[in-house]
């Protein structure tokens, strides 16, 4: 991505006004964000809690956005479920603001949703948890946090796949406009 100097910026836009540092700063973000979890390695079929920090890009998130996180269908891992968090296999989301810059307005985004949909994207990685952002957006820098198998509530987790698969992989897909 392009990176234009103050001098730059300010003869294609003209007169304008931005938070000091803001522009260097979402610059050195990855443009739709990061993921990053807390767990490096997994017992086949052991019941634990993941939390998975996604780190909003420089792009932001509108409202409509959504963030999907895919798993392969064929996986034996517990199916998730959203709607007795006291109950194992409970999976949550929740929103950490990221600190502002001097003069930047602060996030709007009113609520977030997540849900479970067993055949929710294309083979071969059809299992998937989707994050939906509502009325508002969220800045760049911002965090959300999706705990799998939430403990907190007095679930014993998720229960881990049982059989061994060297390289198990989520991936990540992220529409920051909501534009499907």
């Amino acid at each position: 991505m392009r990176y234009l100097a103050q001098d730059d910026r300010a003869q294609l836009a003209g007169e304008y006004f931005a938070p000091e540092g803001l522009y260097e700063y979402i610059k050195q973000l990855p443009f739709t964000g990061r993921v990053k979890s807390d767990a490096t390695t997994l017992v086949a079929g052991e019941w634990t809690e993941i939390l998975l920090e996604y780190e909003v890009g420089g792009s932001g998130l509108a409202d409509g956005a959504w963030i999907k996180g895919t798993f392969k269908f064929y996986s034996d891992w517990a199916l998730f479920q959203t709607s007795d968090r006291t109950k194992d296999n409970y999976v949550s989301v929740e929103y950490v603001p990221n600190k502002l810059f001097p003069g930047q307005t602060p996030a709007t985004v009113q609520s977030l949703s997540i849900r479970f949909d067993q055949k929710g994207h294309e083979r071969p990685f059809q299992k998937a948890l989707v994050v939906d952002v509502h009325d508002g957006y969220l800045n760049p820098g911002d965090r959300i946090l999706i705990r799998l198998g939430d403990r907190r509530y007095g679930g014993r987790g998720t229960r881990a796949q049982t059989f061994v698969e060297k390289d198990f992989r989520w991936r990540f897909y992220i529409d920051p406009v909501g534009t499907s």
